[in-house]
This record gives C-alpha cells, sequence and structure tokens, in this order.
C-alpha cells in the first residue's frame, strides 16, 4: 500500500461563470469570499453558504422563492422540459464544467412495476460544485497507475473530497505527451468537459450517455484505449465495466465509498474485483488546515486480504 499526497492549485474568489446566473447584488456579496470556492449552497429563506477549503462560509444573503425559481429558469436557459430527466435524477448541468444539485418537493405516479417519479416541485435549495484547475493534479498518481497499465483503476472516497476533480486531472495527463492514449470520458451528468483541456489531449467526451451505455460505445465504436467513468455503482455500470476490460480496454472510474472493505462488499464491484478488473484502489482524503490531498493505493492482490 502507497501513501503519498497531491498538491491542488488554487483560485482565489468566486468564479466567474456565476455572473452568468446570479443578480449584480447576490455577486457583489460573494466577491467577498476568498479562497478556493469548492460549493455554493442557495437555500431558500434559510442562510445561504460557500464552502472554502472544506469550510463552510455562511453569507449575507436571503434568497426568496421568486428568486429561486428564477434561478433555475435561467440554468436552464430558459426551458425546464428541456431539462426534465436531469431535474428527475437531482442534478442541472448547465455548461462550463459546473453540477448544480437541486432538492424540492418530489411528487409521484403509481404504476405496475412500482412508484415513479414524475418531477420535481418547488426547488428549495441549489449546490453548485465548481472544478478546480487541472495544472499540477493528478501527475504522481498517472505515472504509478501507468506501471500497472493496462490495468484499470477504481478511485474511491466519500461525497465531496475531489474524486471528479482528480478524474478530470487523469484525462488530461493520459491524453496528452509522448505516450499519450486514445482517452473516451463517459460524462453523463456533463460535468467533466469545461473545454479547460488542452488542445492537444487526445480526449472524447461521450456527454450525456447513460453510464453502461456510454462505457459500451467508448469500448466497441470509438475504438479508446482507456475509459474514465465517474461514480459507476450499480449492477449494469459494472457488467459494462467488466464488458470493456474483456474486450482489452482498461477503465478508470470514481466510486462512493469509504473503504475497499465497504466497496467490496457490493455485488457489482465484488463481480469486478473477482474478475481482476482494477489493478488498484486508491482512496482519497482531504487534509485538514492544507490545500492538498492524500491518497494511499491497494493492489489488487492486497485487497484480495481486506478484512
Amino acid at each position: 500500500m502507497l501513501h503519498t499526497r497531491m498538491t491542488i492549485e488554487t483560485s482565489s474568489g468566486m468564479p466567474t461563470v456565476l455572473r452568468k446566473w446570479l443578480s449584480p447584488h447576490a455577486c457583489l456579496v460573494l466577491s467577498g469570499v476568498r479562497g478556493e470556492w469548492e460549493e455554493l449552497h442557495l437555500r431558500v429563506g434559510r442562510a445561504c453558504s460557500v464552502t472554502v477549503g472544506g469550510e463552510n462560509r455562511r453569507v449575507d444573503l436571503t434568497w426568496s422563492r421568486e428568486d429561486m425559481d428564477a434561478l433555475v429558469v435561467r440554468l436552464c436557459d430558459g426551458s425546464l422540459y428541456a431539462h426534465r430527466e436531469s431535474i428527475n435524477l437531482g442534478y442541472i448541468a448547465p455548461g462550463d464544467g459546473i453540477r448544480v444539485g437541486i432538492c424540492g418537493r418530489a411528487f409521484f405516479e403509481m404504476q405496475e412495476s412500482g412508484t415513479q417519479l414524475l418531477g420535481v416541485r418547488n426547488i428549495d435549495a441549489l449546490c453548485f460544485r465548481f472544478p478546480r484547475p487541472l495544472r499540477s493534479v493528478g501527475r504522481c498518481l498517472a505515472a504509478r497507475l501507468r506501471t500497472d497499465f493496462p490495468a484499470g483503476a477504481l478511485i474511491y472516497a466519500p461525497p465531496g473530497v475531489g474524486k471528479t476533480t482528480l478524474l478530470r486531472a487523469l484525462a488530461e495527463q493520459f491524453s496528452r505527451g509522448e505516450y499519450a492514449l486514445r482517452v473516451a470520458v463517459v460524462d453523463s451528468r456533463c460535468e467533466l468537459d469545461d473545454g479547460g483541456f488542452s488542445d492537444d489531449a487526445l480526449l472524447t467526451f461521450l456527454s450525456g450517455y447513460p453510464k453502461g451505455q456510454g462505457i459500451e460505445i467508448a469500448a466497441r465504436s470509438m475504438s479508446a484505449q482507456l475509459i474514465l467513468c465517474d461514480e459507476i455503482g450499480n449492477a449494469d455500470e459494472a457488467r459494462a465495466v467488466l464488458a470493456a476490460a474483456n474486450c482489452g480496454v482498461p477503465v478508470i472510474a470514481t466510486a462512493h465509498a469509504r473503504s475497499v472493505k465497504q466497496l467490496l462488499c457490493r455485488p457489482g464491484f465484488d463481480l469486478l474485483h473477482r474478475a481482476a478488473v482494477f489493478g488498484s484502489y486508491v482512496g482519497i482524503a482531504r487534509i485538514a488546515g492544507e490545500r492538498d490531498y492524500r491518497y494511499h493505493i491497494t493492489a489488487w492482490e492486497d485487497a484480495c486480504h481486506v478484512d
């Protein structure tokens, strides 16, 4: 098991992309929050907050129901209908690599197959998650994973730690340089392709595809040499990853978990582990008070003996 760190380059204030959607007054208030922005939480009738360096900072903003409804329409570029499927899944993808989580009052319909979510009304809260710069992220990890190539890797951590940021960085690292690979990124939530990648990167994005279908297309139709996919978890996605590996295409994916043991308790990941799809399991964690991560790598052989 290897323990090391990776450094994140930081920004120093409100992401400028927010000016497209927020009012001048809101931007003026938020511009006073300095540091590396990770998330912005807006809540109707409750405190708003910005997460900076893992710390939640309250902001003196009052968000009304009318403000929230108008903001949601702007995020959907004027068409809630066009975004209805993603809204039912709990997010909006307005572009620029931003994913906005949503919550409100859900309504359902009873069907023979069970209850079906029809939509979400009265959206009460939004969570903006911001991608971080790629320049120095993931270099050491990419070099380490190249030594195991063509074995894949599974990156795990609890939500909000930085898995998506690392996956974007690895896409850049593996698709550039003297030994660049043809990299396909399955971006079901349209948050990985923010236009910030180098022009010479050998990258293909399958944006908006269901993960299982996107992985299959990347392996069989796009001649990918490496597939990256964020937040796999269900059985269909696991079977798609296995099928890609059986075609000789390694997959680097992420998943929510706190440990390798917790991962392997799930049927889909147990299937992939028994098939030796992932040569390494990479856990990442934030370091309190510092602007970097610690990660540890568990080789497949060592994961077989995890208690």
